[in-house]
């Protein structure tokens, strides 16, 4: 018993290397976390801005739909953009004969009526948090299992695309994309 006792009431306490390994532990532990936490909230700010695109990108596309057939087409002549996540990457031709890659790789003539158009080509948005651009394209669509013949001539229908970019962040964010088919 009177070795516990005299166990119990020496005073050695730390020594600076132990104390010095705990600090060095400690500060290890706390850089990761600190790590992990910012990874975390970019990740987060990340999602945020894709979802506030999406529901944008949704709205958007819901009015341009609600435009009348005869009508829906883009009011003035696209614009183009060498920077490969701007949406008017896509964008080619010039004049009358612009085209629009909607998946990237096949070319639609884009339908453009100064005249009776009523689909804006771009505008600008802002949440109040977060800010970036609509681009809307209108194309025509033929579709593969209608021939084109005499009696049916036109194309059958019209794409409709919806592209929005949210800018600022800390890295760039492809736009997100909306394509729907409208026949008349």
């Amino acid at each position: 018993m009177s070795r516990v006792r005299r166990s119990l009431s020496r005073a050695d306490g730390f020594t600076l290397v132990e104390l010095m390994m705990a600090a060095m532990v400690a500060a290890i532990g706390v850089g990761a976390l600190t790590t992990v936490l910012i990874g975390s909230r970019q990740l987060t700010n990340d999602s945020e801005r894709g979802d506030a695109a999406a529901q944008i990108a949704q709205r958007e596309m819901e009015r341009t739909l609600a435009v009348p057939y005869a009508n829906l087409a883009l009011a003035q002549a696209p614009s183009t953009s060498s920077d490969p996540l701007d949406p008017r990457y896509r964008v080619g031709g010039g004049g009358s004969n612009w085209t629009y890659k909607w998946d990237g790789s096949n070319a639609a003539p884009v339908l453009v009526d100064g005249a009776n158009g009523q689909v804006n080509f771009s505008t600008a948005w802002n949440d109040g948090r977060l800010n970036g651009a609509i681009y809307r394209f209108v194309t025509q669509y033929d579709d593969p299992s209608v021939p084109n013949d005499a009696s049916n001539p036109l194309p059958d229908g019209k794409r409709v695309t919806v592209a929005v970019t949210v800018t600022g962040g800390e890295r760039p964010r492809k736009p997100v994309l909306l394509t729907t088919v409208v026949f008349p």
